[in-house]
């Protein structure tokens, strides 16, 4: 399941797609308002293919991820991500977004991710 966008806004209602499953079916209409949101996901790690090519994006340290295209565009980003646009009931404080990350003087955050081509 992945949140639902509202214009610009996270919404607590979901997209149900993929329930159960360790695999998506693309369908353009999940982008007609923006993004698929996914929060709490176990996996990390994803694989996109055409049943021929195939690009995988390993990833560490991030929280959320996003899947987004444009409408008719040749491509599919798969991306992770730190934070996520604000919800609906966002107070407009930075300090209260979800997502956001403090770190003290002298500390690190460590994230990576890994992208494999096989063509």
């Amino acid at each position: 399941m992945s949140n639902k966008l509202n214009g610009n806004l996270v919404s607590d209602e979901k997209n149900i797609i993929g329930v159960n499953s360790n695999t998506i079916k693309l369908n353009y209409g999940y982008f007609a308002v923006d993004a698929l949101v996914f929060k709490n996901l176990k996996s990390r790690k994803a694989v996109l293919t055409n049943g021929k090519r195939k690009i995988t994006l390993e990833y560490s340290g991030f929280p959320y991820f996003l899947i987004w295209t444009k409408p008719n565009a040749p491509y599919i980003c798969l991306e992770p991500w730190k934070g996520i646009p604000d919800s609906e009931n966002a107070t407009g404080n930075l300090i209260d977004k979800e997502g956001i990350i403090s770190i003290k003087k002298d500390e690190n955050s460590v994230s990576y991710h890994c992208i494999t081509f096989e063509l």
